[in-house]
């Protein structure tokens, strides 16, 4: 959702802008992708797995040793 003429008028006011922060689903990933696996196929597969209501306004946070190799 974007920001109104109201939301604006009270930026341009008072320099604020207040934002509601989704919630966070982690999802941490260990061991190796398999030759070939590209990221792209990594997230996929776990979109898949939540399926479209799983993850509605929220935030997806990937970690894990193998997202930080």
């Amino acid at each position: 959702a974007g920001i109104g003429p109201t939301e604006m008028a009270a930026v341009l006011a008072l320099g604020q802008l207040w934002l509601k922060v989704p919630p966070t689903i982690q999802v941490r990933v260990r061991g190796r992708l398999g030759r070939g696996v590209t990221a792209k196929d990594l997230v996929l597969r776990i979109l898949g797995e939540i399926k479209t209501t799983g993850a509605t306004y929220k935030a997806i946070e990937y970690a894990g040793p193998t997202i930080e190799a």
